[in-house]
């Protein structure tokens, strides 16, 4: 199995050639942390295996991802389909 943390292994460029790696070799994708990041990567690796799931991020997001029955799917948004919300970052904001 293998874990890539896309923020920290050179983005998504990156973690398609781990994903290829982990095919060539017969091991499992599984991304480390972020799964809002990570679950493209995922649905479009053939090693793809799972996303983990955590709320880590659902209080600053406008659509947290939906987990149901185990099954999450990606957004159907461009690019890694993230929605911040604006409302809730700015109640982290530093001035």
């Amino acid at each position: 199995m293998l874990q890539p943390d896309i923020p920290l292994t050179g983005g998504i460029s990156e973690g398609l050639r781990v994903a290829t790696l982990a095919e060539a070799h017969g091991a499992a994708l599984c991304p480390h942390s972020l799964p809002e990041l990570h679950i493209h990567l995922v649905a479009a690796a053939k090693a793809g295996a799972y996303v983990e799931s955590f709320p880590l991020l659902d209080d600053l997001l406008q659509e947290p991802l939906q987990v149901s029955g185990g099954v999450v799917r990606p957004p159907e948004r461009p690019g890694h389909g993230i929605l911040w919300s604006a409302e809730a970052l700015e109640r982290y904001r530093v001035r």
